[in-house]
């Protein structure tokens, strides 16, 4: 009867190690499941961020043409009304001078 409870102990104490080491067997892989999709949210967060720095990026220039293309068309337009201007300012100026020197 002693021979069956020190084998029923030894037993229990076995069992009990096997679950112990199941445990740290259990918990070590939850660590790596863990390392792993921290590393995989990580890598997904820096990718998310490029593209969303790239997609600002590419609105940025995208706005900047389109600054420099209104620019442009205001710019032109100045001109071209100068240009307009630009024989009747002569013909002003030249009528002034000649009036300026006593020739009506």
């Amino acid at each position: 009867m002693m021979k069956s409870i020190h084998q029923a102990e030894a037993e229990a104490e076995e069992i009990i190690n096997q679950a112990g080491e199941e445990t740290r067997e259990l918990m070590r892989k939850a660590d790596e499941i863990i390392a792993e999709m921290t590393l995989d949210f990580t890598q997904q967060g820096q990718l998310d961020a490029k593209q969303k720095d790239s997609l600002a990026e590419k609105e940025a220039f995208a706005a900047i043409e389109l600054s420099k293309a209104e620019n442009e068309k205001v710019c032109m337009d100045i001109k071209k009304n100068g240009e307009k201007n630009l024989d009747q300012a002569t013909n002003l100026i030249m009528e002034r001078i000649v009036n300026s020197l006593g020739h009506h």
